[in-house]
């Protein structure tokens, strides 16, 4: 019985290592292509804007479909912060879209661009680093 139960929980383990793992490397990806999509400075021979702009939404969604899918494998307090990084980005894609309809019709845009920048290059790293510290805890790299 006790060999059985370590089995399953080894079993367990593994398979939340695996979540943790695949969650962090979608959310490293989102947050790399909203990043690229959002950053002031563009340089030539880049993909199109609108091209960053599929790929981070892809991005975005797969990482947030694929923790929906795994949820249970996290407690309570990771996945707030999870949920809270997700929101975190829609916000920086609203702000950023604000700031592309202006351009287009000729307006003030470069505030909401830069309310949108801020939020990729300076809250989401912080609620990455969070979560980063709390996948460790999880894994038995810190204690």
């Amino acid at each position: 019985e006790a060999f059985s139960y370590r089995v399953k929980y080894e079993k367990m383990h593994a398979e939340r290592a695996e979540a943790v793992k695949n969650v962090y490397v979608k959310m490293v990806k989102a947050h790399r292509s909203f990043g690229s999509f959002m950053n002031p400075l563009q340089m030539t021979g880049e993909p199109s804007e609108e091209e960053k702009g599929r790929k981070a939404a892809e991005d975005a969604n797969e990482c947030t479909e694929y923790y929906e899918q795994n949820r249970l494998f996290f407690d309570e307090d990771i996945a707030k912060d999870i949920d809270l990084l997700s929101k975190t980005l829609r916000s920086a894609w609203i702000k950023f879209e604000t700031s592309r309809s202006l351009r287009k019709s000729g307006k003030e845009y470069v505030k909401s661009w830069g309310d949108a920048w801020k939020i990729i290059d300076e809250e989401v790293p912080k609620l990455k680093l969070r979560i980063e510290n709390k996948f460790r805890k999880i894994i038995g790299i810190l204690e």
